[in-house]
């Protein structure tokens, strides 16, 4: 299988045989023009010939906008397989870990102890399948992994050790992880939803707790958070939230 991630692989696929699978990472990447130029090889390719897109992110709401070519869209359309992340399939986490290790044995019979296995398990996998491979790799280099990965053979961040950057803030960490998890959710809910009805999802749900904690009064909401309040008014109004205040 052939891969391809950069503009030159890419233009090089364009004017050359295509392979009988072609793997394209991160398709949205791609300039306007190699989109366009790429939808129509994929009409003169031989019936033997795969294509497979990636994309770590959805393509309607870019075809909308204007940022992705429709006709290169709607030609990998019919095949598309949505994965969830996977923190979102844990189940899977057994078996991946397995495939991988036999990737990366070298000779060797790498397994997992379940000590290893439940510290894979509690992490939150911002890096998804890819950092599985990582970690896994890192554990296969240890000294003491011939005799079965354990958890001191996991890279420190797996283990709950890695230092926190400097100036970053717990809470702050928290609330990313939850808008994360929120995210992956509502996209999987709908993965065409566009950008301003996320941001009217997520200023709902503020407003709302705030009013709760101000008494239902958007007159002090106001005035205790630094708002105008027409403005405010306006957007309660617009977002369909009432209040006690007359």
């Amino acid at each position: 299988m052939a891969t391809g991630t950069d503009a030159e692989t890419t233009r090089q696929v364009l004017t050359a045989d295509l392979p009988g699978s072609l793997l394209l990472e991160e398709i949205s990447g791609l300039s306007g023009d190699l989109q366009e130029a790429l939808a129509s090889r994929i009409d003169t390719a031989e019936a033997k010939s795969r294509i497979i897109a990636t994309s770590s992110v959805p393509l309607w709401p870019l075809v909308r906008d204007g940022a992705f070519s429709a006709a290169l869209y709607y030609r990998l359309q019919p095949g598309r397989i949505v994965l969830p992340a996977l923190r979102d399939r844990l189940t899977d986490l057994p078996a991946l870990a397995s495939w991988f290790l036999g990737e990366l044995r070298l000779g060797v019979a790498f397994r997992l102890k379940p000590s290893a296995l439940r510290a894979l398990e509690h992490h939150s996998w911002p890096g998804n399948v890819r950092e599985l491979r990582n970690a896994l790799a890192w554990a296969c280099l240890s000294t003491g992994a011939k005799l079965g990965i354990d958890v001191e053979d996991l890279p420190p961040e797996i283990r709950g050790e890695a230092s926190p950057l400097p100036g970053t803030d717990p809470a702050v960490d928290q609330m990313a992880e939850f808008l994360r998890r929120w995210l992956d959710e509502r996209l999987r809910e709908q993965p065409d939803l566009a950008y301003d009805d996320l941001l009217d999802d997520l200023e709902r749900a503020l407003l709302r707790d705030l009013l709760r904690r101000h008494q239902h009064k958007p007159s002090r909401l106001a005035t205790e958070r630094g708002l105008n309040r027409s403005t405010l008014r306006k957007r309660l109004q617009e977002l369909g939230i009432t209040s006690r205040e007359s």
